[in-house]
């Protein structure tokens, strides 16, 4: 049995309530996709990552040259 927090966050995840994934469900209760499910590549998702894994003053320089590219691609 997952610790309540894990059942709870699974529970959201999933979008159901977590009752029913604790003592289970009838037959009408069905995992709720979201709209438009959102997909990354795996290459985007290696550089989401490392960015994670910088230092805090790195991510935010890196922040600022998206910011920086960002605007001039709104200028071109």
């Amino acid at each position: 049995m997952p610790r309540h927090r894990n059942l709870l966050a699974l529970a959201s995840l999933l979008r159901i309530d977590p009752n029913v994934l604790q003592y289970g469900a009838d037959k009408s209760t069905r995992v709720r996709e979201p709209q438009g499910v959102f997909r990354i590549a795996a290459q985007d998702q290696h550089a989401m990552d490392a960015f994670f894994a910088l230092h805090v003053r790195k991510r935010k320089l890196v922040r600022e040259l998206i910011e920086l590219l960002s605007d001039y691609e709104k200028k071109r």
